[in-house]
């Protein structure tokens, strides 16, 4: 059998070499984790930028919905003022008592007091009814 002759020098400086390369791929491995938490970092923070942009544009939606039916409330309130006020005017205008013959048509009435009818109370409840039932949209 060959005898093999090791040279202590040589293999002190490979075991140096070793320990050397061992401890730049500690430092290398080191160096990739922090980078890899940065990346997760950032690609985390995109994500929930995601779903910021997400969440804005229902926002946004939501905000556009209801400026919506605030302007068809804002609407349907100038309805409801005009027609109070028609309302109102309805009934100062019928000031007086009904036709002592109790008329049921009204509108033909021809009763002097009432000014045929245009005065008469039973008349401007009768119109009264009718401008709720056309503004609440009843037949």
């Amino acid at each position: 059998m060959k005898e093999i002759i090791i040279d202590e020098t040589k293999l002190k400086e490979a075991f140096l070499n070793y320990i050397e390369c061992v401890t730049k791929l500690k430092q290398e491995n080191e160096e990739l984790k922090e980078g890899y938490i940065k990346l997760q970092i950032a690609f985390n923070a995109e994500q929930e930028n995601e779903e910021l942009r997400i969440q804005n544009s229902n926002f946004d939606n939501q905000l556009y919905r209801a400026n919506e039916m605030l302007s068809n409330c804002n609407s349907k309130l100038q309805d409801y003022k005009q027609a109070l006020e028609e309302i109102r005017e309805i009934a100062e205008n019928s000031c007086s008592i009904p036709c002592a013959d109790c008329c049921y048509d009204c509108e033909n009435c021809e009763d002097e007091i009432t000014n045929n009818g245009e005065t008469c109370m039973q008349y401007g409840l009768d119109k009264i009814t009718n401008k709720i039932n056309e503004v609440l949209g009843n037949d």
